[in-house]
């Protein structure tokens, strides 16, 4: 009797332990701290302190993106979220041109799944179908376009739940869902990719004249915030001397370097007054316990590598009243730096 052996082959998501990350980007610094990509971008002074990012006249569609330097990780049972905030003008709007003003843009290995404003309606784009809702009439103001994929799994751990929202955020108030597109899809491939790649799109004959707020909500295999502005290879989170590429730490935090301290666990303004309170146990002497030594000592002055001694003999008859006596006796005593103490005595 033959017996035939069947081996089912299934999926095997072997995921590492990502980390979940969620960030707003609102243009106000530079532009390459978060995005790579085209330069055809680029951030302009707003109202106020607001900066926004302008796109360009025409940007075609899937060129000229500007990718989010931190990639999601799809993992069964959790969401991504994605939102980009644009200025729609009506009257920048050429209808004559194929420009989309605005899109979220998002690729596997393998497969995107994107959505996008085209002639005023929600389209959501997944493997090779499109869905689009009816038509809209947008008026000129801000707008949110927000994507939310959910990882449902289902049977085969492939099964994913997209949608797309479309909000008036004018004139600073609460967001006003204008509409939303809703979709179920089925994409092992993108289910089991490491990384997935965020996009955004704009473009000024479409319609977008501004662009802000980027945001990003999503488990993340990659380093957060791995800006290092000195270079010394360690990011300017973890850096207490982010602008000096010879210090990173400062164990003792007394404002100087490990690298630099000669003391790094111990504050300097304490080594300072430890030293100070003990002199003598360092073999150091104060000024004043120097001039202690002896009764009626002196401080004679060291000057080039020497130092003149003068005598003078006085005289008195009433141990009161004194006169000097005699010429003054003059010694020159060469003085190196080490530390050396004199003293007189009458000879015999």
């Amino acid at each position: 009797m033959r017996v035939k052996l069947l081996f089912l082959l299934f999926p095997l998501f072997l995921n590492a332990n990502p980390t979940a990350y969620e960030e707003t980007v609102s243009f106000d610094n530079d532009l390459a701290n978060n995005f790579s990509g085209s330069s055809v971008y680029s951030v302009i002074n707003g109202q106020g302190s607001n900066n926004y990012l302008m796109p360009p006249n025409m940007a075609g569609w899937h060129q000229n993106l500007l990718t989010y330097n931190v990639s999601a990780f799809p993992l069964v049972g959790n969401s991504m979220v994605f939102a980009i905030d644009f200025y729609y003008d009506p009257s920048a709007f050429n209808p004559n041109s194929s420009e989309k003003p605005v899109g979220i843009i998002t690729y596997g290995n393998y497969n995107g799944i994107t959505t996008y404003i085209d002639n005023s309606r929600i389209r959501v784009g997944s493997r090779s179908s499109v869905s689009m809702n009816s038509t809209l009439t947008l008026s000129e103001g801000w707008y949110k376009l927000m994507l939310t994929i959910d990882f449902i799994g289902g049977t085969w751990n492939d099964e994913l739940s997209i949608k797309s929202e479309l909000f008036s955020i004018d004139q600073g108030s609460n967001p006003i869902l204008i509409d939303s597109l809703t979709k179920t899809d089925y994409m092992p491939s993108y289910v089991s990719d490491n990384t997935i790649d965020v996009q955004i799109h704009g473009s000024q004959m479409g319609g977008a004249t501004k662009l802000d707020n980027f945001y990003f909500n999503s488990l993340t295999n990659d380093p957060i915030n791995v800006s290092d502005m000195d270079g010394d290879g360690v990011n300017d989170d973890d850096d207490e001397f982010p602008f000096d590429p010879l210090e990173t730490s400062d164990t003792d935090s007394d404002g100087i370097g490990d690298n630099s301290d000669e003391f790094p666990s111990i504050h300097t303004q304490d080594i300072i007054s430890i030293i100070k309170n003990n002199p003598n146990r360092y073999g150091l002497f104060t000024l004043e316990g120097i001039q202690d030594i002896r009764p009626s000592s002196t401080m004679i002055e060291v000057s080039g590598n020497q130092a003149t001694v003068q005598l003078q003999m006085e005289e008195s008859s009433d141990l009161e009243s004194w006169t000097e006596t005699g010429d003054t006796a003059t010694m020159v005593v060469p003085a190196d730096t080490d530390t050396k103490f004199f003293r007189f005595k009458m000879t015999e």
